[in-house]
């Protein structure tokens, strides 16, 4: 039983996969209350499913780029579940994670001052490595199929379900070998 949790943007979103199923899943619009919400909402989750934390065998997140705090939520309560718990902890990139898996996919996720994160991915290809635009120089990657913040480029926003995106991107889930060490993903400019 594997415990995925995104808390990188508006969503709260909770998933429980076991043997490459959804077991169960909370997704909720929360922007700046993930971190009010997350333990409740992961506790009714758990007892919803007749669950206890001890019953998982490993949690995966999303770890960046996003919001600065909301990086941090879910890395902090995960961390201290597997570390206590002594379980597997595993990350994968935000943009990665939201382009489901999916063929010739570009993610854009609002970074705020007319700038986005921004990163392309065809299934099991990275076309280009998260990084940060401007929101104008979106209008250079035309042949892709856009998910995220698509107000950006006039259209209307568009995001695969988390939950089932946690699934499909499985295989590229990262453990991380030294859980103290992890720390969130965030893109600065200059990289």
């Amino acid at each position: 039983m594997i415990l995925c949790m995104d808390t990188c943007y508006k969503d709260l979103s909770l998933t429980l996969i076991d043997n490459n199923s959804i077991v169960d899943s909370y997704n909720s619009e929360c922007f700046k209350k993930q971190s009010e919400m997350i333990m409740v909402e992961l506790d009714n989750l758990m007892k919803k499913n007749n669950l206890k934390l001890q019953n998982l065998d490993g949690i995966c997140i999303s770890y960046g780029p996003g919001s600065y705090t909301g990086v941090r939520i879910a890395m902090t309560v995960a961390k201290v579940i597997a570390s206590q718990l002594k379980i597997k902890l595993y990350v994968i990139s935000t943009l990665r994670l939201y382009a489901n898996n999916a063929k010739n996919t570009a993610v854009i996720m609002d970074a705020r001052a007319k700038r986005c994160y921004f990163g392309i991915y065809d299934v099991d290809k990275i076309i280009l490595e998260d990084t940060i635009i401007t929101n104008e120089e979106i209008s250079n990657y035309q042949d892709y199929n856009f998910v995220g913040d698509l107000h950006l480029i006039d259209l209307e926003d568009h995001f695969y379900n988390v939950s089932e995106c946690f699934l499909n991107t499985k295989d590229y889930w990262i453990e991380v070998e030294n859980i103290d060490a992890v720390k969130p993903r965030y893109l600065k400019e200059y990289e």
